[in-house]
């Protein structure tokens, strides 16, 4: 079995310089607020991941009074000082997690905050449905739209595909509205709705399945290894011996996956095939819509580790399988850890994105 073509980079990111539908009288506890809704969303997954299952069933995405997205967790609690106190418990886990002198939980005065919209095309009563419809909307709305959608589970049995949506409502109406006659099936109706924190992301076009890696063994065309590194500066940044180490365990770990054909491995691939906030695909251009992608991120104070396979295509149509590693660090804890994950997003976007383009050349992908 020829190896994947292994592409490894390190990245030094410098210091940054700079709910309810209604108002019930409960206090709610904020997390952050940004202009960005992907942020938002990947920012609650580690707030969930820190504070737990309990807390990570009343996280939500709430779009605030200047149009911000913020990360909540929505309590029904109206005394203000059991606010304050909870408040206190989650910044303290969080600071412990994540570091920085920032306060990550504030008490919040449930303010009627209304959820994000989304463009949704109907539901289903099963994921191969819903695929189908995937591909009906996405023939009829082109590439980009393509990119964004994704199936979502929206209760036991029932799916649903939806377009996420940053705008305002009168927006969304006129987008679902476009929607609707674009694609010109008495079947599929696009609507605007509000979307819920809850459903779940199980299919997009990065997702391909356990059996796309196997697909790929016969037609495996990359047999060289690049070693490529992304620094900032100044400082340079130098590789230690730890970093080698780490990267090894990482390439060993992808090898195996890739060859075991196991009940195990396959479950792994299929979680790492969900999608997902991933910064190897999402919001890098170079890298063509459809790709099929696994991945798997890993984030902390100061250290933050994103390991990729993306199953690209030559101009021929074979899959052509590669490998991101990525190492991102710091030398010490960010006074802002929030600062610091958008930072290192877009570092690893960006190498990514010059990955594709030297593959692209080297082995003509399309």
């Amino acid at each position: 079995m020829r190896p994947l073509h292994i592409l490894w980079f390190l990245a030094l990111v410098l210091p940054a310089l700079s709910a309810a539908e209604d108002g019930d009288g409960s206090h709610d506890i904020s997390y952050l607020w940004t202009a960005d809704r992907r942020g938002a969303e990947a920012y609650r997954e580690l707030v969930a991941e820190v504070l737990g299952p309990e807390v990570a069933r009343d996280l939500q995405i709430v779009i605030g009074g200047t149009g911000n997205f913020g990360v909540i967790y929505d309590r029904s609690g109206t005394d203000p000082a059991d606010a304050q106190r909870v408040a206190g418990v989650h910044h303290e886990l969080l600071k412990a997690a994540f570091g920085g002198r920032e306060l990550l939980a504030v008490p919040l005065p449930d303010r009627g905050f209304s959820r994000p919209l989304d463009v949704r095309y109907g539901e289903a009563t099963d994921l191969e449905a819903c695929r189908r419809r995937f591909g009906e909307v996405a023939a009829a709305l082109g590439g980009e739209i393509e990119r964004e959608l994704v199936v979502l589970r929206v209760g036991e049995g029932q799916y649903e595909l939806a377009l996420r949506l940053s705008g305002t409502p009168a927006e969304a109406d006129e987008l679902a509205a476009a929607h609707t006659a674009a694609l010109e099936s008495p079947s599929i109706a696009a609507a605007a709705v509000r979307s819920d924190s809850r459903a779940v992301a199980v299919w997009d076009a990065s997702s391909g399945g356990p059996d796309a890696i196997a697909e790929t063994e016969a037609e495996t065309e990359t047999e060289t290894e690049t070693e490529t590194e992304a620094e900032t500066d100044p400082p340079p940044f130098t590789l230690t011996s730890t970093d080698m180490d780490l990267r090894n365990t990482i390439n060993d770990h992808i090898q195996a996956l890739r060859g075991s054909g196991s009940i195990a491995a396959d479950e792994l691939l299929r979680l790492m095939n969900l999608p997902n906030g991933d910064r190897i695909y999402r919001d890098v251009p170079e890298v063509p819509v459809g790709t099929h992608v696994y991945d798997k991120t890993g984030t902390t104070a100061m250290l933050c580790g994103d390991m990729g396979i993306l199953v690209a295509r030559d101009a021929s149509g074979d899959h052509v399988p590669y490998a991101v590693i990525g190492i991102i660090e710091k030398r010490a804890r960010p006074a802002s850890f929030r600062t610091w994950i958008a930072q290192r997003g877009d570092v690893i976007r960006g190498v990514s994105g010059l990955v594709y383009r030297r593959l692209g050349e080297t082995h003509s992908l399309r």
